[in-house]
């Protein structure tokens, strides 16, 4: 990707989340993705913007069956992810969240970034588990583009995506209505 076109991403997914948060008068914003590609990308990003070995970040997520894991996928996963890094010259784009961007093809993780940083402008809570969404926010706090904070919630659920910050809602609204009883 180009510098432009990371831009263009970031800056639609702000636009795009400001649009839906005036429109419905969101509450509460919940993200997910389709998950191909998103561990392999952000492997590439935590391992370029954080100097961390792929071989201690790509795990076996996409290659586990029901035959168990596929341990020669991640194997040339892992292969893969060094060769690239050394190619781009990782080194000097540590701490450098856009040009990392560029470089990994991030155009899904730019516009959640995006996303996440306009719901953080507008003091919106964001719902749902994404190793993409977990990368861009370590990403974000590591470079001081948002305000330092944690998950207020860690439930350490194993479904995927979107799907988490909707199976929390009711959860949070029984808490909430409990506490307020």
């Amino acid at each position: 990707m180009t510098s432009k076109e990371v831009d263009k991403c970031i800056h639609t997914g702000k636009m795009e989340t400001a649009k839906a948060i005036d429109e419905l008068s969101c509450k509460v914003a919940i993200f997910g993705e389709i998950g191909i590609g998103n561990t392999t990308t952000s492997s590439a990003l935590i391992a370029i913007l954080r100097g961390k070995n792929p071989s201690n970040l790509c795990g076996s997520r996409a290659s586990t069956s029901h035959y168990g894991v596929n341990h020669a996928i991640i194997t040339k996963k892992i292969a893969i992810l060094e060769e690239a890094i050394k190619y781009h010259g990782a080194s000097k784009m540590n701490g450098q969240p856009y040009k990392a961007l560029e470089v990994v093809n991030g155009a899904k993780i730019a516009g959640m970034f995006g996303r996440m940083l306009e719901t953080s402008k507008q003091n919106v809570p964001i719902l749902g588990k994404s190793i993409a969404l977990e990368d861009m926010t370590k990403i974000a706090l590591t470079n001081d583009l948002l305000p330092p904070q944690g998950p207020a919630l860690h439930m350490k659920l194993r479904i995927g995506k979107g799907m988490s910050g909707l199976t929390i809602v009711p959860l949070m609204r029984s808490a909430c209505a409990t506490l307020f009883y």
